[in-house]
């Protein structure tokens, strides 16, 4: 849970605290600075933004840094030389020493791309949740940011001529063990939605056939353990100049019986498809850090029908809930006992 934010320099926010109790509502205009309370709590949560590719343009224009505290915990972003401080306790931590101590779970309307968007979104999504129920996940991950990134050069190098081919090796088994571990935890997660996913997505979409997701690892469909089959593929990773298998290359599909949800779901389904993964989400998360996370919704009533938000309410009370909205009459909706803070322009 968390009772307490401090922003400076942080977006709209030059200096700025904010109180939270079990439900807090943010209210205010479009463009207000509502999403940016969510997203300083979502960076606590999993050090990075979900809304920018570099950290560093949640800092205020104009400014050095831009610093996020709760409690005990601590984020600052500087620019110039760029880097990212994270503390606990005022003691410098490591990004997976960080990540999971604040769980949370983000609904927002763009959410929708995790069912119709690139593969690389999927894979976003995955990162989330796994990083928050697993530390060997998260620097599993991490890890193998690095040795692509290795790998991809010594690849480019290897197809210019100005390196052999055997010095892959060690970097073969670093993506090779790394990607055990990510697979391992990505599968155990797929499995767990397959239980439980069909059932709640029933219960609001009872008519039609079962909703199921499909990991699809990478390499596909091959017998070859990871090493053997890479080294059989060396050719062609050389002349394409990057790494072209591992699990930055994976992707999960969501399918409603015989076809994918893109080519047989309504607008109202697959949001009820999305609503449903996210409850699956919050009870895998629960489960396996053994806290219930914060539930973080962005200005998403209005996306869902009558039906839907009733469903949504309805889980309410086993969570902290932090949500937007541009209007404060979307408060009485959730019946009960609420925080609200009135954000403006």
């Amino acid at each position: 849970m968390i009772e307490q934010l401090r922003l400076e320099n942080f977006r709209s926010y030059p200096r700025a605290e904010f109180l939270f109790e079990p439900l807090t509502i943010i209210v205010g205009p479009n463009g207000g600075g509502k999403t940016n309370i969510l997203e300083a709590i979502s960076m606590l949560s999993i050090t990075t933004s979900w809304r920018t590719e570099k950290d560093n343009e949640v800092i205020t224009w104009g400014e050095a840094f831009c610093r996020v505290v709760k409690d005990d915990q601590e984020l600052v972003i500087q620019n110039h030389p760029y880097f990212k401080r994270l503390k606990i306790d005022g003691v410098s931590k490591r990004t997976y020493q960080v990540i999971g101590r604040l769980p949370t779970v983000l609904f927002q309307p763009d959410d929708i791309q995790i069912l119709y968007g690139s593969p690389n979104q999927r894979r976003h999504y995955l990162d989330r949740v796994l990083s928050q129920t697993s530390v060997a996940y998260t620097q599993a991950i991490l890890e193998v940011q690095h040795v692509l990134k290795q790998r991809n050069r010594l690849l480019k190098q290897i197809g210019e001529g100005a390196a052999s081919a055997s010095e892959l090796a060690f970097w073969d088994g670093e993506l090779a063990t790394n990607h055990a571990i990510i697979q391992r935890e990505r599968q155990a997660f797929v499995a767990f939605m397959n239980e439980q996913l069909p059932g709640i997505f029933a219960q609001m979409v009872p008519e039609g056939p079962e909703v199921k997701v499909e990991y699809h690892q990478s390499p596909r469909h091959v017998e070859l353990p990871f090493l053997e089959y890479v080294a059989n593929q060396r050719m062609k990773e050389i002349a394409a100049g990057v790494s072209l298998y591992g699990p930055h290359r994976e992707d999960i599909l969501f399918t409603w019986g015989e076809h994918s949800v893109h080519q047989s779901m309504s607008r109202g389904q697959s949001r009820a498809l999305l609503l449903a993964c996210k409850m699956v989400e919050l009870e895998y998360i629960s489960l396996k850090s053994e806290t219930r996370p914060v539930l973080l919704l962005d200005d998403i009533f209005s996306e869902l029908d009558a039906e839907r938000r009733e469903r949504l309410l309805s889980v309410f009370g086993d969570y902290q809930v932090i949500m937007t909205t541009t209007e404060v009459q979307e408060a009485t909706l959730v019946g009960r006992e609420s925080l609200i803070i009135d954000v403006k322009n």
